[in-house]
């Protein structure tokens, strides 16, 4: 049983010196020439750069390239970030500073501006609103893009019918729909004031 355990020891003994081998040899090959210089050449930011060791460079030794092209950082690119959310955060940040750097600010731009793109001049009372809006820190003052296509499909019935139906619609309380009737900037008339 004595000579059993003496083969298993030199089996592991000489699978292990194979891969001792193996190991020394792959550093010292692949490693390149001069590993410490390179090292001392990567630029840390914040620290001094040393200046190179005398006799450091050993010209009779093979130069492997390398994914840098042998040691140039300064050419080095950020790698493409494919992802999909990637791209959209980008063009998301870039649609925002375009719009950050066009928007409006005065009130003479901010009416040429609504005039240019829906054309047509601001409603009434839209100079109060501007100074409301101002008074108040609004960023966003030239966007009425939500309120435009709300609105889309009224411009295509004529002002006397919407007149008409918002008259009557107030009547039936079963419908759920209140009506407040102003007159010279007072509340003369409330409908169906349980709702809501």
């Amino acid at each position: 049983m004595g000579s059993f355990d003496r083969s298993k020891r030199r089996l592991f003994f000489a699978v292990a010196s194979i891969g001792v081998f193996i190991i020394l040899a792959n550093v010292l090959i692949l490693s390149g020439a001069d590993v410490r210089s390179r090292i001392d050449k990567i630029p840390i930011p914040g620290k001094q750069q040393k200046p190179p060791r005398p006799g450091a460079s050993n010209a009779s030794l093979p130069k492997f390239s390398t994914w840098l092209d042998d040691n140039n950082l300064d050419n080095f690119q950020e790698p493409i970030d494919s992802h999909p959310i990637s791209t959209l955060m980008k063009d998301a940040d870039e649609t925002w500073m375009e719009y950050d750097e066009t928007r409006s600010m005065t009130f003479k731009e901010t009416v040429s501006k609504y005039r240019r793109r829906y054309g047509r001049h601001p409603p009434p009372g839209f100079k109060d609103w501007y100074q409301f809006a101002r008074d108040r820190n609004a960023h966003n003052i030239d966007d009425f893009e939500q309120i435009m296509d709300d609105l889309r499909p009224f411009w295509a019935v004529e002002p006397q019918v919407i007149r008409s139906l918002a008259a009557r619609m107030w009547e039936k309380s079963e419908d759920g729909i209140a009506g407040i009737h102003i007159r010279d900037h007072k509340v003369v008339k409330q409908s169906n004031q349980s709702w809501r």
